[in-house]
């Protein structure tokens, strides 16, 4: 991979090999003394400066990668082989754990859960940008790197053919120079008159805008990282009320699966569309996936069903530690 950097030297190239953890990073990067940053003749208007400092951010993904796979790799030949007890995040996180080397079964899973004993009401005023306006929605980060564009390009296949839809986007990216992006990627594609976007709101207050929508909209991009996970917000949609459109990761799969809360697809704009007008078109069968999702995250995945869970286990390392004389 080359990263670009700028203000040391005009497209300054550093080098990334991702395989081999190796990155060649020449000026931009110097471990001992401080870059060269300068307006040079051939650029006299050039805010160097900003430029460099800017560049960062894509170094910072870097060394959070970097630290990550060092983070890995202390885990999965140390940690996990000593540890009592391992809780993961889900069962395919055990799987992948598994074919990583890990011998012993002292692990379970502790999937995502919901707070549903804190759940905020719908407010007491709708905002008048959503009065009377068909509803689908998305809570999360809006970074590059998770691909939220299909956002647009699903607003784009909706909004004709539903006179009063808003897609209402609630978040913000973290990265910095990830900020805007999206809604400049959404006038480029003519789809603004479908988008409303919050930015980044306190929970409370998205979890109460969360009921005023039709569908809950849960795209998350395939990768190894996200295959293992166990994403929240579809379960925040089923404890709110709200039907889920999501994608095929393997947890979300299974969630839908179990709860009969929605339509789970592959992760491509046409899918999420089909299946959003699908739920709209049909609010009987929405009603219905209505009280059955959350009344499944009620038993499965609430805060209390899971602390129950984990207590139980907990309980019983206790014992087997009382047993064989060891700590627990």
């Amino acid at each position: 991979d080359v990263i670009v950097g700028r203000g040391h030297a005009p497209e300054h190239a550093s080098l990334w090999c991702p395989e081999l953890n190796v990155m060649i990073a020449g000026d931009q990067v110097l471990p001992k003394i401080s870059t060269n940053v300068g307006v040079w003749p051939n650029e006299p208007l050039a805010d160097a400066l900003t430029w460099f400092l800017d560049g960062f951010s894509r170094f910072r993904r870097l060394h959070l990668r970097l630290r990550g796979a060092l983070g890995t790799l202390i885990l999965n030949r140390f940690v996990l082989h000593h540890a009592d007890w391992v809780f993961a995040q889900s069962d395919y996180m055990i799987t992948d754990l598994r074919a990583n080397g890990l011998k012993h079964d002292r692990i379970s899973a502790v999937p995502m859960g919901v707070d549903v004993e804190a759940l905020p009401a719908a407010p007491a005023t709708t905002p008048a940008e959503l009065v009377d306006r068909t509803i689908a929605i998305y809570l999360g980060s809006l970074d590059r790197i998770r691909k939220p564009e299909i956002l647009v390009d699903t607003a784009l296949l909706v909004g004709p053919k539903i006179s009063n839809f808003t897609m209402l986007i609630v978040g913000e990216a973290d990265e910095p120079s990830d900020r805007g992006w999206l809604q400049e990627y959404a006038r480029s594609c003519g789809a603004m008159q479908w988008l409303h976007f919050t930015g980044r709101l306190a929970q409370s207050q998205a979890m109460s805008l969360t009921r005023l929508a039709r569908v809950g909209l849960s795209p998350i991009a395939p990768s190894k990282l996200t295959h293992v996970s166990s994403p929240t917000k579809p379960l925040e949609y089923m404890a709110l009320g709200v039907p889920v459109v999501c994608n095929n990761l393997p947890d979300q799969a299974s969630v839908l699966a179990a709860s009969g809360a929605g339509w789970c697809v592959e992760f491509s704009a046409q899918e999420f569309a089909d299946a959003i007008l699908e739920c709209l078109s049909d609010p009987a069968r929405a009603e219905q996936m209505s009280v059955s999702g959350r009344a499944w995250v009620q038993a499965n995945r609430s805060y209390r069903s899971l602390a129950e869970a984990v207590a139980i286990t907990m309980r019983q390392i206790h014992l087997k530690g009382a047993r064989t004389g060891v700590s627990a």
